[in-house]
């Protein structure tokens, strides 16, 4: 009973010590793989096509025009949730003039170039407005067509979500009834960009784990030896009649 009370003693004291350790320890090693080591770099590559699929009439009469949009973007992260860098290159089809819109992802600043490297276009913010623009330039004309105006719109959406979350998209056939813009095929490739390794170890963590549970073993060793010396002793003491 002695050992017993003291073994159940001991551990409902050392169990919520070690598992705050753990807790913390968990934490720290969730941030390690969610860092992954430093920067990264990514390479994406999609193309863009007018949504021409549909489910009601509404959809059904939406004036898509026969166009494409070959996508290329860079990025550089500081880990999975930080954008540190990023341009997006978006190159319309040749029917078009083979215009190049390269819009920087962190600052918003855009430049449209023709076939002939030629800059067109510029602006600080790329935006609803600016991108309507560019529709216009190229040939897609917004003011007439209400589905150019909607793609040109909707492609600003699709741009924003690589600052949003940089590592969580990834190309492919992604055909939707909801969206102007259709996703064909496409690659996305990343490798650390220069910078620290993956480490795995939580040094502070582990040391405190270690030494929380040399305590409580020492602790246990020594309070369990006086127990068993103080009930030696008591019944070792004479018994009255």
């Amino acid at each position: 009973m002695l050992f017993s009370g003291w073994t159940l003693l001991s551990v409902a004291v050392v169990v919520p010590v070690l598992s705050v350790i753990g807790y913390y320890a968990s934490m720290s090693q969730m941030q390690q793989f969610a860092t992954m080591g430093g920067a990264q770099r990514g390479v994406i590559q999609t193309r863009l096509i007018p949504n021409g699929y549909w489910i009601n009439d509404l959809q059904r009469k939406r004036q898509t025009q026969d166009y494409w949009i070959d996508l290329n973007v860079d990025l550089v992260t500081a880990d999975s949730f930080t954008l540190e860098s990023g341009t997006a290159t978006l190159t319309f089809d040749k029917d078009r003039g083979s215009h190049e819109l390269v819009v920087d992802l962190m600052e918003l600043s855009w430049q449209l170039s023709d076939n002939a490297g030629t800059l067109v276009q510029s602006g600080d913010t790329f935006d609803a407005k600016a991108a309507r623009g560019v529709y216009d330039v190229v040939g897609l004309d917004t003011t007439s067509i209400k589905s150019n105006s909607e793609e040109a719109e909707y492609l600003v959406a699709f741009l924003s979500k690589y600052a949003d979350d940089p590592m969580g998209y990834m190309a492919g056939n992604n055909f939707s009834f909801e969206n102007p813009l259709s996703e064909v095929g496409g690659s996305t490739s990343w490798m650390p960009s220069g910078g620290g390794g993956f480490v795995t170890a939580n040094d502070p963590y582990e040391t405190a784990m270690l030494i929380a549970v040399g305590i409580s073993g020492v602790l246990y060793v020594i309070g369990l030896v006086l127990l068993v010396m103080k009930r030696a002793k008591l019944l070792g003491r004479p018994v009255a009649a």
